[in-house]
This record gives C-alpha cells, structure tokens and sequence, in this order.
C-alpha cells in the first residue's frame, strides 16, 4: 500500500501506521459500501467511483471521493488495486451552501407570498373583529406559532386566540398574555420576549383578559395609527423562541398591514356614522321644517284668495311677501333633501315624453315674475325645437331649468336672460344666457 501526505492529513494516520493494513483498519464511515465497488471492478476490470464520503480522522471533517481501479494481475500473484482519493470538501460545502440557500429563497418566496395573500385578504374587509380574526389565524399559520391575540384596548377590547386544534377548549390557564402590552404600548416597539411575565393587565371595565396555557415565549407587534397605538397584535410559542430576525420582520409586516386595514376600517365606519348623522338630520329636516313651511304657504294662499275675508292692500302686500319667502324655503328645503337622495343613490326617476318647447315654456313662466320684479326682459327662442319631442323625467328637468334660470335673474341688474332651444343629431342643447357680469375666469372650472 502506498500512502502520501495528503493521506495522512486526510485519514489521521501516519504513513508507516497504515501500510500493510487492510482497509477497514482506516476508519472508513461505515455506510461506504466496498464489496460491490470491487466485485464490479474484478468483473469489468475498469475502474470504479464511490459515493462521497466524510471523514474526520483529523478532527477537522473531510468530505473524499474514492476511484478503485485493477491492477495487473488481479486475482492471481501481484494482483492488486488502486485507491485514489479525491478531497472534494469545497466543491460538497459549495454544493450545500448553494442547496441551503435555494431552501431559503424559498421558504423566503413563500413567506412574500402569504404575506401579499394576508395582505389582500386584510384589504377586502372593512369589518374591524374581521381584520382582527384574518391576521390572528393567517400570522399563527405564517410563523408557526401556538398562539395568536390581536388587542384593541382602548375600544371594546376584541379577542381571538388559536393555537388548539379545532374542536378543542381554549387555554386558560398559565402565565397572562395581557401583562405585554404593559411593555408594548408605551414605548410603542415591537417586543420579543422568551418567558411571558407574570403581571395581569385589567382593561377598562374590570375585565381580566384569558391566560394563554404554557406560554414560554412570544413577540408582541403594536398596531399603530397617524403615530397613535391602537392595540397589539401577539404570537405566542409553547417553545422557547423558535423566531429570530426575519421571523420578527414577518410580525412586523402583519401588525402594518393589520393596523392600515383597522385604520380603513374605522374610517369606514365613521363615513357610515356620518352618512347615518345625515339621514337624521336630512329626516329632522323633513319633517320639521317642510310641514310648517307648507302651512304658511297654505294659509297665505288662503288669506290671498280672500277666503277668510278681504284684506287692505297693504296686508295683502305683506302676505304675498310671506308667500313668496315660504315657497322659496320650502324650495330650498327640498332642493337640500334632493341632493341627500341623489347622494345616497336612492333618487328615483320617472321618465315621461313631452314635448321641448312646453318643457322649457314651464320653466319660463315659473321665473317670469322674478323677472319682472327686477324689469329684465325672459326671452324664448325656442322656433327650432316645437315639434321635438323628449323622454324624460319632467319634474327634475324643470327643477333644472328653474334653478339655471333663476340663478341667471338674481345676477342680472339689468337687461335681459334668454333662453333658446337647439337640435343636433346625437343631443340636445338648452343654453341660458343673460346679460349679467358672469363668472370669473378662475369659476369657469369649478362650475
């Protein structure tokens, strides 16, 4: 047997120590099979390769590839083998390094991933218990954790918790999950502690949050909202601390996400208490202001037509002038409880035919008087239209035209408003024109 340096370095055992012993006198690890390399090696007489092997003879670990090859001979007298030896070491802790690697990118991939589907899943809700429940059962599945609580202390508290197999009692016993948002809250830092302290938190009302059964260790994430804390959101390990940097950067992400979808959320929520305030008052207004407002219009029209007797001319004077204001309250009363539907989508039309000119004369004739009070002359130019004929909902589109038509009387001093009528083959035009000072340059956009 012939033995060189590397061999020694390789095996742990000096030239003169191994020559003329049989090799398994060399320590070899015992899965490395040697029977069938030399029977195939007798048979074919070519060489033959090994599996790798790893060796540690030299108390450093070693990773070889044997080749055995006939020598002349082999079987009768001189006969013999060879045995290489290939240190692979680097190319193997290359390979393994690589394989570690691709097992991370991966494990890294699939973590980016159900974050994104945490993500979407958060955003598609606008439902508070909602946003707490998906990142608990989605955070617990992630970091592999035994438990899982999102805390909102300072509204009603709302409690989820897992860890159990399904079916199974909630834990109640152990050390109090509560006691970390003594830690959390005021320094507003995410907590990563391995034994959960023994301090109970009692939230407002007196109510004592459940207590987690063989708690060891936990991260705790604060919820954060415009730089307030909102709450905490906590996983928990029956284990020793089995998350480290990254792993806490995963409860991190999950506490953004949950706090924006809380935030979106809230804000929800206090559009529908504000869209709920509106109906109210919009309900107040109904009824509060229109019944009067259509009794003073009533007993105004009834003193005027003489009805209950017959009045000066001043007296008739000052309730005509009672009339006049009414009717435009109760205008504007309605105008405000139009644009509430409008808003809420619960406008409904009712589409009619009717012919343009008489749509738009009806118009005219409401605002003639205003016209008149002012001198300005309400022309129609409605000689293209007489014939043309519309379906549409009458009362909104004269409730158009009054207010167009009105708006232009009140900012006309002097001189004239026309109104005309065109036909074009895909639409039709109504324009208003007076002889006012008009918009400002800078209102022609707004408008």
């Amino acid at each position: 047997m012939e033995w060189n340096r590397a061999a020694e370095d390789m095996f742990g055992l000096a030239a003169d120590d191994a020559m003329g012993q049989p090799l398994k006198s060399l320590h070899l690890p015992e899965d490395l099979e040697w029977q069938p390399l030399l029977d195939q090696a007798r048979a074919t007489r070519l060489p033959q390769r090994s599996q790798i092997a790893a060796l540690s003879g030299s108390g450093a670990e070693r990773y070889v590839q044997f080749s055995i090859a006939p020598l002349p001979g082999w079987g009768g007298a001189g006969g013999g083998i060879l045995l290489l030896g290939e240190d692979v070491t680097a190319q193997v802790r290359a390979r393994m390094a690589a394989e570690q690697e691709a097992v991370h990118l991966a494990q890294r991939a699939a973590e980016i991933q159900a974050l994104r589907d945490t993500a979407i899943a958060l955003s598609s809700s606008l439902d508070q218990d909602e946003v707490l429940r998906v990142v608990c059962e989605r955070g617990r599945k992630l970091l592999a954790a035994d438990f899982a609580a999102a805390l909102v202390p300072y509204n009603d508290p709302h409690w989820m918790e897992g860890g159990t197999p399904a079916g199974t009692e909630a834990p109640s016993t152990g050390e109090p999950l509560t006691a970390l948002l003594r830690r959390v809250l005021p320094g507003a830092e995410t907590l990563v502690t391995r034994r959960f302290p023994a301090i109970p938190l009692v939230l407002p009302g007196g109510e004592v949050l459940p207590r987690w059964e063989g708690a060891r260790s936990g991260v705790a994430v604060p919820l954060r909202n415009a730089g307030q804390i909102q709450g905490v959101v906590i996983f928990g390990w029956r284990s020793p601390l089995p998350v480290r940097g990254e792993g806490v950067r995963v409860a991190e992400a999950l506490g953004a996400h949950a706090s924006l979808a809380l935030r979106n959320a809230r804000l929800y929520d206090d559009m529908k208490q504000a869209a709920e305030r509106r109906d109210r008052f919009f309900s107040a207004m109904s009824h509060d202001l229109r019944t009067p407002i259509t009794a003073i219009v009533g007993y105004s029209e009834l003193l005027l037509d003489g009805i209950v007797g017959d009045l000066g001319a001043r007296q008739l004077e000052m309730v005509d002038r009672i009339s006049q204001v009414a009717g435009h309250l109760s205008q504007l009363v309605n105008d405000i409880l139009d644009l509430a539907k409008l808003e809420a989508g619960k406008m409904e039309f009712h589409r009619e035919s009717i012919r343009l000119e008489a749509l738009v004369e009806d118009a005219a004739v409401a605002i003639e008087p205003q016209a008149d009070s002012k001198g300005l002359v309400l022309l129609r130019e409605l000689d293209e239209v007489r014939d043309a004929v519309l379906r549409v909902d009458r009362v909104r589109v004269r409730q158009v035209l009054v207010n167009v038509l009105s708006n232009a009387v009140k900012f006309t001093p002097a001189g004239e408003v026309r109104i005309s009528a065109s036909i074009e083959p895909e639409r039709m035009w109504i324009a208003v024109r007076d002889t006012g000072p008009g918009l400002g340059d800078g209102d022609h956009e707004a408008l």
